[in-house]
């Protein structure tokens, strides 16, 4: 298992962060969580899952070749962005994902 930071970002009442995995099994996570404070506690959490088999076209739509290392070209974009909106990206170039949130307490 191979594990990339891509985002962390605090403020005084926030905290985000986000994070990519390349697992043993060939399956990439890309995961996130977000806490903030104001008036109530927040909390949100979300996966994006994405199977061995769709991995390649993950690596496409991020602008690599084949053979390029998925956990880079992840690193890249989010460098690159202040935000990225991976659902659309996914979306837009046909890349399979599965997708899981939710908001804690």
């Amino acid at each position: 298992m191979r594990r990339q930071p891509l985002t962390e970002v605090r403020t005084p009442t926030s905290w985000r962060a986000e994070w990519a995995t390349l697992h043993d099994d060939g399956r990439l996570t890309v995961e996130g969580q977000s806490l903030s404070r104001g008036a109530d506690f927040f909390e949100y959490e979300w996966a994006f899952t994405i199977a061995p088999a769709d991995i390649a076209a993950l690596v496409t739509a991020l602008g690599g070749l084949d053979g390029d290392d998925p956990l880079a070209l992840l690193a890249t974009l989010f460098q690159a962005e202040s935000r990225v909106d991976l659902r659309r990206l996914l979306q837009r170039h046909g890349v399979q994902f599965g997708f899981w949130s939710r908001v804690g307490d």
